[in-house]
């Protein structure tokens, strides 16, 4: 190595090697500078290639401040309230003191250490925001105990969720189904009911039996209507929906049981034995309103039925039957 490497690397040593590192970036410019004139003052221009000049984007990066400039700071920064909270660390531990306080660099940027009572300010607050946190969580959360001071037998606050649990019946309280299970047959009852309804046939044969008059003359007169021959008793049932406007007593006919239906169609039942209904009666095609009978002028035990179209014009129930898909079977008169 030649005699000038040699001092220049003594010198920049004896710089690196210097008690207190905090030097700012212009005296160690300078001191290398000093160094490498004094080492090497006849070669100028390889002087000043080898001096170190730092460009911008490194005199940004961090930098080291002096004890005295950080004391300082110390001294003259007032007491403030921080603005955020962040988390706590144990603040760096001072530098020796220099020997000699070196000038302070007053371009370029530093970051500076923070005070120790800014952080103590900022351990506070976060002492703080932890406590008010356990403290609402204290008070959001349901609680079954009786308050402090609060006598003996006060009542107790429970739980919303067990409060329905509270009011079922213990699986041993019969008496309380008991209660109940009539209401809910009813109501089985009826749904079933509405349910049969809806399977029911809009229209239906009035009696079983044999088909042995037509409508038309007969015997020099008019006979209204269609009989079906039956032994006494036979049920005869309503041919369609409607309401008893009649049910009793009857010219020619003895006991005779008269339906009307909505659109206004009347439909007779006479020469019956007993009635099973009385007027006002509402009834469904199928159900039992009377029975096969032999009194009124009636030649022996039969259904005589007709049909009054509008209430008042009395048509031939055959081909009105048919329309609805009835037929009385082969004519046996």
């Amino acid at each position: 190595m030649a005699y000038g490497d040699e001092r220049r690397a003594s010198l920049a040593a004896q710089v690196m090697d210097t008690p207190t590192a905090i030097i700012p970036l212009d005296e160690l410019e300078r001191r290398l500078e000093d160094a490498y004139s004094e080492s090497w003052p006849e070669a100028e221009e390889a002087s000043n290639a080898l001096v170190y000049h730092p460009g911008t984007a490194e005199i940004t990066q961090d930098l080291v401040i002096p004890e005295s400039v950080v004391q300082e700071y110390r001294t003259a920064a007032p007491e403030a309230e921080p603005t955020d909270l962040v988390e706590a660390t144990e603040p760096e531990a001072p530098a020796e003191p220099r020997t000699q306080p070196a000038p302070v660099r007053t371009s370029g940027r530093h970051r500076v250490p923070q005070a120790p009572h800014v952080l103590k300010g900022r351990l506070a607050l976060l002492s703080i925001a932890a406590g008010a946190t356990v403290a609402g969580l204290a008070v959001g959360a349901p609680s079954s105990k009786a308050p402090a001071g609060a006598p003996a037998d006060a009542p107790v606050v429970q739980d919303p969720s067990n409060a329905r649990a509270a009011q079922l019946p213990a699986p041993n309280d019969m008496q309380q189904f008991s209660n109940v299970l009539p209401e809910g047959k009813a109501r089985k009852d009826a749904s079933d009911a509405a349910i049969a309804a809806t399977q029911r046939p809009l229209y239906v044969l009035p009696a079983k039996g044999t088909f042995t008059s037509v409508f038309g003359g007969r015997w020099g007169a008019m006979h209204a209507g269609v009989d079906i021959a039956a032994p006494i008793g036979t049920p005869i049932v309503a041919v369609e929906d409607g309401t008893i406007i009649d049910a009793g007593p009857a010219s020619g006919f003895g006991l005779w049981v008269r339906l009307q239906a909505a659109d206004g169609t009347i439909t007779v039942y006479g020469h019956v034995n007993t009635m099973t209904v009385s007027k006002g009666q509402k009834v469904m095609a199928g159900d039992e309103i009377a029975t096969v009978g032999n009194r009124g002028n009636s030649t022996g035990p039969h259904l005589h039925f007709e049909v009054w179209k509008d209430g008042k014009t009395k048509i031939d129930p055959l081909p009105w039957l048919a329309q609805r898909g009835i037929s009385l079977g082969n004519y046996a008169g």
